[in-house]
């Protein structure tokens, strides 16, 4: 029979057990719904997305975009953004898709939504583990050029900040109608990478390398008006001047920035190759302090009698039972 004593003493002996185990219970949780959301996500790389914006007279471009993904596992689709101002719309739109394997074809099976900052594509398609895939975006953006009465000028986010990966390749083609004089251009957010005019061809690109998903890149550019005659969005002021001082007060504070990352850069390295290098001096130079260290089962010998009998030092030294070797 129990009684009442000894029945509290072991509920108090459970619970301390409990206590004790709970943490281990509670890490294992942990590990099961970190493993279970990793899992869930899509692992995936962007290798490509080259952009072509050709401007047209009406004052409109239209956008090709195209984005390489190279998928490590399975996904039911991708989503993309494009950043527009909010008095700006999004028209026309069509989806193109192609993996390894198949040709290109048009996909209807994709959603296009007004949001804040832009117009949010979602695309609905299959794609397997292990397998590259390529979506082309199409669509014409009205009015996003502004006819002043001296210039014509595009400032368009080409490459927006909202993707949740790193971009491999970036590059960006502004296309004029044929070739143009006195294009003037820069590239706001492109720090790292690269931008070419040419007049020539009318054609404005831009280039960058492993760009952070958070980074945009907007293309700003100036041009004459005949190069968009029929454009309806017109300021009938004077804005050539004041373009040219806020460029030039921008492209300084660009070199400014890309002057601190390059001493920043510089400085990590010369602090990395200082520490290497002093590590390796101490390394040789320094004096070995503090005796030799021996094993643990080292015993120096003595040649000093015991002061125990024969049979007491043979267990002590053999530690095993005496026979009559040391009688």
């Amino acid at each position: 029979m129990y009684n009442l004593k000894t029945i509290i003493f072991e509920d108090y002996i459970m619970k301390i057990k409990f206590m004790k185990v709970m943490p281990y219970l509670t890490i294992l949780l942990l590990l099961f719904l970190y493993v279970k959301n990793v899992s869930a996500e899509v692992d995936y790389r962007i290798e490509n997305n080259v952009t072509t914006a050709s401007i047209k007279k009406d004052g409109s471009i239209a956008v090709k975009k195209q984005i390489t993904y190279k998928f490590k596992s399975q996904s039911k689709g991708v989503f993309y953004q494009q950043n527009l101002a909010p008095s700006q719309s999004l028209v026309d739109a069509k989806v193109k898709i192609q993996n390894e394997n198949q040709a290109g074809r048009y996909l209807h099976d994709f959603s296009l939504q007004k949001v804040n900052s832009g117009y949010h594509f979602a695309v609905y398609n299959h794609v397997k583990p292990n397998s590259r895939y390529t979506v082309t975006y199409f669509y014409k953006i009205p009015q996003v050029i502004t006819n002043y009465r001296d210039i014509a000028k595009l400032n368009f986010m080409i490459i927006g900040n909202n993707w949740d990966k790193d971009l491999d390749h970036v590059k960006a083609v502004v296309l004029f109608p044929g070739s143009v004089k006195n294009i003037k251009a820069r590239a706001h957010g492109l720090l790292n990478g690269y931008i070419k005019v040419d007049p020539s061809k009318g054609r404005i690109t831009l280039t960058a390398n492993n760009l952070d998903g958070y980074s945009e890149i907007e293309v700003h550019t100036i041009f004459p008006l005949s190069v968009t005659p029929r454009n309806k969005n017109i300021v009938n002021q004077i804005h050539g001047p004041f373009v040219l001082n806020q460029e030039a007060k921008l492209a300084q504070e660009a070199n400014c920035k890309r002057k601190k990352i390059f001493i920043f850069e510089i400085g990590l390295v010369l602090i990395i190759v200082l520490s290497a290098t002093s590590a390796i001096v101490l390394g040789f130079t320094v004096k070995k302090q503090g005796g030799t260290v021996h094993d643990t089962n080292f015993i120096p010998h003595s040649y000093e009698f015991p002061s125990v009998n024969a049979v007491v030092a043979q267990i002590m030294d053999k530690v095993d039972a005496p026979n009559i070797e040391y009688l």
